[in-house]
């Protein structure tokens, strides 16, 4: 059945008529009455509202953030790139003034690997055959002596650390002139230079450099310093503290004995 439009509109005015003609106090009431019905579902809609209009501004404000970040990241490793260039350029003049002070030919070559066990201490380094790096090249940077190489590839060579157990350089204390045999050690922090007499004159401190005997390292390159004399059987033995960081090589120098 169809509603009357016409009857619609004239309850709606009659209601309205006798709204008016309420005294004010049942008009109040009424308004109260009407506020007091539909207060809860404003409030409820003012909420939702609320709601997506916050969530809007958070989702911007996520966003912006995670940007940030982003360009703080990125940020950041430029920078640490930059150090890193920064580091690599000095080190590098540094070992290139050194070379120049070497009355040797040498070559620059950068540590590309590690091996190390207990066993054994090698380091791999950028240059091979193609370079004309060969075996028993003396391996040094400007810190003191670091070893020699002992196999070659085309591009790639491999050297022994002075603390590899297997080592042994002819070395002698700078000060007193005495000589004797540098090895490495199991440990690997620290050498032995052995054989010494037991009325050495070595005492803390003293340099320990290669004393230039046999065919492959030159007389004169520093190998560290001694940190504890002890008696071995009918000599003493001094314990070496090496002047090079054998975990922090990045490029290094290698030389022969007689310029070629």
């Amino acid at each position: 059945m169809r509603r009357n439009p016409f009857l619609k509109r004239y309850l709606i005015i009659i209601f309205s008529l006798i709204i008016l003609a309420l005294p004010l106090r049942h008009t109040n009431f009424l308004r109260n009455t009407l506020l007091d019905f539909f207060r809860v579902p404003l409030k409820i809609s003012s909420n939702i509202a609320d709601f997506f209009i916050h969530h809007s501004d958070y989702r911007n404000i996520v966003t912006q953030s995670r940007i940030l970040k982003e360009k703080n990241m990125k940020l950041s490793l430029e920078n640490s790139h930059l150090r890193y260039l920064k580091e690599e350029n000095e080190r590098l003049r540094t070992i290139l003034d050194f070379k120049k002070q070497l009355p040797y030919a040498s070559l620059v070559a950068e540590v590309i690997g590690l091996d190390y066990a207990n066993n054994r201490r090698v380091i791999f380094l950028d240059r091979g055959s193609n370079d004309k790096v060969a075996e028993q090249m003396v391996c040094l940077n400007s810190d003191g002596l670091i070893g020699k190489v002992i196999d070659t590839g085309k591009h790639i060579s491999k050297a022994i650390c002075l603390n590899d157990p297997n080592s042994r350089v002819p070395a002698r204390i700078d000060n007193s002139g005495e000589q004797g045999l540098v090895y490495g050690t199991i440990k690997g922090d620290y050498l032995e230079m052995r054989y010494l007499s037991k009325k050495t004159k070595a005492k803390l401190g003293d340099r320990i450099i290669t004393s230039g005997l046999g065919s492959i390292y030159p007389k004169g390159i520093l190998i560290g310093k001694i940190s504890e004399i002890k008696v071995d059987g009918f000599y003493k033995t001094a314990m070496v503290i090496p002047a090079v960081d054998f975990y922090r090589m990045e490029e290094v120098l290698l030389i022969r004995k007689a310029e070629e």
